[in-house]
């Protein structure tokens, strides 16, 4: 996951006053592809299941607090996904 892509949904939303990340996702990936490796619909999913984390991250408006938020996001993914995968409940 690009954290600064997400990041820059995140202030694409906040500069135009949108309301909400979907629609900030569909207006910045005009001007910026989303990068190889990603899908909106993997975007949307990260974002929905860290809304918290992340929105708590970009308060701060700092990337590299943002950029730890996401990594642990993906941590967290990865955990339940090996927890899923060993047939334990999440």
């Amino acid at each position: 996951m690009n954290a600064n892509y997400i990041y820059d949904i995140f202030a694409t939303c906040e500069e135009l006053d949108l309301p909400d990340l979907t629609i900030a996702l569909a207006h910045y990936q005009e001007g910026h592809p989303i990068p190889e490796g990603m899908t909106e619909q993997g975007i949307n999913e990260f974002v929905g299941n860290h809304y918290e984390a992340l929105v708590d991250a970009f308060a701060g408006h700092d990337r590299e607090a943002f950029a730890a938020a996401v990594d642990a996001g993906v941590k967290e993914d990865e955990e339940r996904k090996a927890a899923l995968e060993a047939g334990q409940e999440v």
